[in-house]
């Protein structure tokens, strides 16, 4: 799910947050314009979370036997469904 960092630009806080202050948040659309325009928050980062290759493991009993098997079978009846 896509996120964003704001920095608390007016001389008020928003939602809590005083002024200066970086959070992050998943804001109505609607919301984040109004404050941007007003000049309550500005923008830093959109984050965007992914898992990068490597950055887990499977549990150790995960069976992965039975992982490698289904996913070759997918594969080849896919393979065959587009020839």
């Amino acid at each position: 799910m896509t996120h964003k960092r704001y920095l608390v630009t007016g001389k008020r806080q928003y939602r809590w947050h005083p002024p200066g202050t970086v959070f992050e948040a998943l804001l109505d659309p609607d919301a984040e314009a109004r404050a941007i325009e007003r000049g309550s928050i500005r923008v830093l980062e959109v984050i965007q979370p992914e898992l990068q290759n490597g950055s887990y493991v499977l549990p150790e009993d995960w069976p992965q036997a039975a992982v490698d098997d289904r996913t070759t079978r997918d594969a080849q009846e896919r393979l065959a469904s587009s020839q």
